[in-house]
């Protein structure tokens, strides 16, 4: 070996070891130059050494109250929103929400040494809303309708998401893309022999959904320059509950859509957890719109999203941008649970509908 090369992969050595070296100390939480995240908790004026890792987070504890540090890449104006929105939230009596708080200096974000940007915000003792307690399920519901209710904002073209019809059509392409890499692939492991079996099938609900959303294509109204605000990210995590108190937090994708997108998956996330239940399924719209009516076009959107095949898509998706030599349990795993639910689904589908407005 020549020696200029034995010094090359010493140095690559070193500069590894030491990368791992700072990663490993930061997770355990060391002293001095890898504690970054303290460095920052003093520009809140925050001084504790109870941190607690999460997931891309750190919960912080001061002793009387939690607050959450997290590494931010989004733009500030986009946060100077999100906050209004979770003070109107909060002021309109709606929920508690992680509220962003502004450093010393009166800024929604702080940057460590290395220039990485944090935001701060409120964080709290609860437990998430449980996918199979009604309460919880109708209190989530109802919590949503109010927020929508409350929570309006001048409109920016810029935080609307893309159309739906858009979105599945670029869906269906993965989905056709997938199906002929697997007709290409010789040799198949057991997933991948059977997605590719149902794979035409996933593509056919696609279309169908498509074809039904481009009959349908509607907009929404602006009025007086305000439009109401979608969550964004409206799960059973982001839904909280302390004590009697309800709090939203994963404020971080707002955006103006319409307002059934958040019905949309919120319905979505519960009844895959639950069978695709038809009555639980009517009574979370009944319970929506008896705080905020829901019209004919608001149910046939919330139809629309409905119907297409969102957890074939994901899986698809994830198993075309992942590694194909990972085992395929998990993913086999998956699409049984796909397949167990097809039936469920598409019964609920079909019935929704003639449920909400003929009985």
């Amino acid at each position: 070996m020549k020696p200029e090369t034995n010094f090359q992969s010493l140095l690559l050595f070193f500069l590894f070891f030491s990368y791992i070296n700072t990663q490993w100390k930061r997770e355990k939480g060391g002293t001095g130059l890898y504690r970054y995240e303290l460095e920052v908790l003093e520009q809140y004026g925050i001084q504790t050494d109870n941190l607690i890792r999460g997931r891309g987070s750190w919960i912080c504890d001061t002793g009387e109250e939690l607050k959450i540090l997290q590494e931010y890449t989004g733009s500030v104006q986009k946060l100077i929103w999100q906050k209004l929105i979770q003070e109107r939230a909060e002021d309109g009596g709606v929920a508690l929400t992680d509220l962003l708080l502004p450093n010393q200096e009166g800024e929604l974000y702080s940057r460590d040494r290395a220039g990485t940007v944090y935001i701060l915000r409120n964080w709290y003792r609860a437990r998430e809303c449980d996918t199979h307690a009604k309460q919880d399920i109708r209190k989530g519901t109802e919590v949503l309708a109010r927020l929508h209710n409350t929570v309006q904002i001048p409109y920016q073209a810029q935080y609307a998401p893309p159309l739906l019809y858009d979105e599945c059509c670029r869906h269906n392409r993965e989905l056709r893309r997938a199906a002929t890499y697997l007709r290409k692939k010789k040799s198949k492991n057991e997933f991948e022999e059977t997605l590719y079996s149902r794979i035409d099938d996933m593509i056919r609900q696609g279309e169908e959904a498509v074809a039904r959303m481009a009959e349908h294509a509607s907009g929404y109204a602006v009025e007086n320059g305000e439009m109401s605000v979608c969550h964004g990210d409206y799960t059973q995590h982001n839904v909280l509950f302390a004590g009697g108190q309800t709090v939203l937090t994963g404020f971080g994708r707002w955006n103006f859509d319409r307002t059934t997108a958040d019905l949309y998956q919120f319905m979505r996330k519960i009844l895959e957890k639950n069978d695709w239940n038809r009555q639980l399924g009517v009574h979370m719209v009944r319970w929506y719109s008896a705080i905020r009516p829901l019209d004919e076009m608001d149910i046939t959107d919330l139809m629309l999203r409905l119907s297409y095949p969102w957890k074939s898509w994901k899986l698809v998706n994830y198993y075309m941008q992942s590694s194909k030599s990972i085992p395929p349990r998990k993913n086999m795993e998956k699409i049984h649970k796909i397949l167990k639910q097809q039936d469920n689904w598409q019964y609920f589908i079909n019935f929704l509908f003639s449920d909400l407005f003929f009985q």
